[in-house]
């Protein structure tokens, strides 16, 4: 849009003042905006510089045309690559941020499990050895209740032995 305005102004420079003069009073805008009296004033003194050089060069103002249009695609097109590059180096952003995120995620998902498997194993440790102690507890009870067992046979044992020899003496 603004690129094609730009290249008629350059196009329309070998127009001679009187043809300026009369798309001056014209004046027509066009749907962009565009309108000639403004750009025809900067076109006029680029037009004296451009006249003023080809006769100081020797060019002919068409050779003059074709370099600033060469140049202005050279521009238009150095800007597209611009913004491509500008988008190929955002989307790498995006997806390096996204695989970041990603692998932050899956390492905080694995800690999280890591430290459950962990707490899962502490408990039955704990378990394990709580029930180990009742165990062994309950062993020496049972020992203890044995002994008091066999305490008890003997005496009464001895007690009868002596009831038994004392009966008899």
């Amino acid at each position: 849009m603004g690129s094609g305005n730009f290249l008629k102004t350059i196009i329309n420079i070998v127009k001679d003042e009187g043809s300026k003069q009369v798309k001056e009073s014209s004046a027509s805008t066009k749907s962009n905006g565009f309108k000639w009296k403004k750009h025809q004033r900067k076109a006029s003194t680029r037009m004296s510089l451009v006249s003023r050089n080809s006769n100081t060069l020797g060019m002919p103002v068409e050779d003059l045309a074709a370099t600033r249009i060469q140049t202005a695609f050279r521009a238009y097109r150095a800007r597209k690559q611009l913004l491509r590059l500008k988008g190929t180096v955002r989307l790498q952003a995006q997806t390096l941020n996204n695989s970041v995120k990603k692998q932050a995620t899956t390492t905080l998902n694995y800690l999280h499990l890591w430290s459950n498997i962990q707490a899962q194993i502490r408990a039955r440790r704990l378990c394990m050895v709580t029930a180990g102690r009742f165990r062994q507890k309950k062993i020496t009870n049972q020992l203890k209740l044995e002994a008091k067992l066999h305490d008890v046979e003997v005496r009464s044992r001895d007690l009868t032995h002596e009831t038994m020899h004392g009966l008899r003496s």
